[in-house]
């Protein structure tokens, strides 16, 4: 059976939790931070690099951004420690006749598949536009940062992005709204499969003392005991 993950849940409560396991997810990120599983704390791009090393070394596992104006999403991706930047197409600039403002351009991408930080567009999104033509304007946006994603090979996460568990999204249909954003079926199935599932790893790799930084790992402390804390902004 498929590990389906939901990357954005509004927080961990018994009915969530059987919500998920009954729409077939094996894992999800929740919003709102808890012990008990995995949580993404989100933090405000004006001041991006000093909030995402504070939230890691305070114990958070993942970081995630809101995406906005160019300026906005180009601080955000210059960091290092932010996991994935969300929902780029919710920029208030007008879109020109032959480009879309969609947050993100040819060189914030590049630097995104060199920081390692992925794409997001949560569902919850485009179903609170104000109005069809809203909504017509964000698909072209997310339509065009996804080509921008392929080319530069940067991995795309779709979620459901709830502001309850009551809109928690079964995975069939974020993947039927991947391919509305233009991904292929691979691509589609692959942002609630296998890049969700790269987040829960690299949020494990996090917390775990024996990895050190990315293809750094401790196989044996030998005398020396191993370490209850460590630091935790870094390649991962």
């Amino acid at each position: 059976m498929a590990e389906y993950v939901d990357a954005w849940v509004p927080g961990w409560t018994p009915e969530t939790d059987g919500i998920l396991k009954e729409l077939g997810y094996s894992a999800a990120v929740a919003k709102a931070p808890t012990k008990a599983k995995t949580s993404a704390a989100w933090i405000d791009a004006s001041n991006v690099q000093q909030a995402a090393k504070k939230t890691l070394d305070s114990g958070g596992r993942l970081v995630y951004a809101a995406g906005g104006a160019e300026s906005v999403n180009r601080l955000i991706v210059e960091s290092h420690e932010v996991d994935v930047i969300w929902n780029t197409h919710e920029s208030e600039v007008r879109d020109l006749l032959n480009y879309r403002a969609g947050g993100l351009d040819d060189a914030a991408v590049n630097i995104m598949a060199e920081h390692k930080i992925m794409m997001g567009f949560s569902l919850s999104s485009f179903l609170s536009a104000q109005y069809g033509r809203q909504r017509a304007f964000w698909l072209g946006r997310a339509r065009q940062d996804v080509r921008f994603a392929r080319k530069k090979k940067v991995p795309v996460v779709v979620a459901s992005g709830a502001a309850d568990e009551w809109g928690i999204r079964a995975p069939m249909e974020l993947i039927a709204f991947g391919m509305l954003l233009g991904l292929n079926q691979e691509e589609a199935v692959n942002s609630v499969l296998k890049n969700p599932l790269c987040l829960l790893k690299k949020a494990e790799n996090r917390g775990d003392p024996n990895v050190i930084l990315k293809g750094l790992t401790v196989t044996s402390w030998g005398s020396t005991s191993q370490p209850k804390s460590k630091r935790q902004y870094g390649w991962y």
